[in-house]
């Protein structure tokens, strides 16, 4: 199993991105929203999701999966478990 991914604030920024980290756009993001940025479980599972999307499918399945699971109301652990069950049917080819 994959090592669960993180948003690190310790990464320097990459160019292009007016000097912003992850947390820090994502913060702004969330404010303009109305809302709070994930918080580091939240960024985990939303991360996992993403990535067994854009692994069982096509790469564009990762943020229109974290879409979908938002806009369902699902809470990201839910639906990082209901992407790798559908994962894991399609490695067996059912």
């Amino acid at each position: 199993m994959d090592t669960p991914r993180t948003i690190d604030d310790s990464t320097p920024p990459s160019q292009g991105t007016a000097g912003l980290t992850a947390v820090e756009w994502l913060s702004r993001f969330a404010t303009e929203l109305g809302t709070t940025p994930p918080d580091a479980e939240e960024a985990s599972e939303l991360l996992a999701l993403a990535r067994t999307a854009a692994h069982a499918s096509q790469h564009f399945a990762a943020p229109l999966a974290c879409w979908l699971a938002a806009r369902a109301g699902s809470t990201p652990l839910d639906a990082r478990l209901i992407a790798d069950r559908i994962g894991n049917l399609s490695e067996t080819g059912i």
